[in-house]
């Protein structure tokens, strides 16, 4: 299964998260990007998704602040 990429860019006034061919949101700062982006990962992993979050430096790189690994299913189940 391939990794999940959810890139938190600057998008002219505003910030947005950019994933899978599609922009979320509209936030007002790099922070709530971020943090949402973050949450957005969190449940990625626990539907069974490698998943990473970037974040855009103020030069136009982006660079990877987090990673969850897949959510561990029960062999028992």
């Amino acid at each position: 299964m391939s990794k999940l990429t959810y890139a938190v860019i600057r998008d002219g006034d505003c910030w947005r998260i950019v994933g899978e061919r599609r922009r979320f949101g509209r936030f007002d700062s790099c922070e709530q990007a971020a943090v949402a982006a973050v949450q957005l990962a969190r449940e990625a992993s626990a539907s069974d998704h490698a998943v990473e979050v970037l974040v855009q430096d103020t030069a136009g790189q982006l660079w990877p602040v987090v990673e969850f690994e897949p959510a561990a299913r029960d062999e028992a189940a």
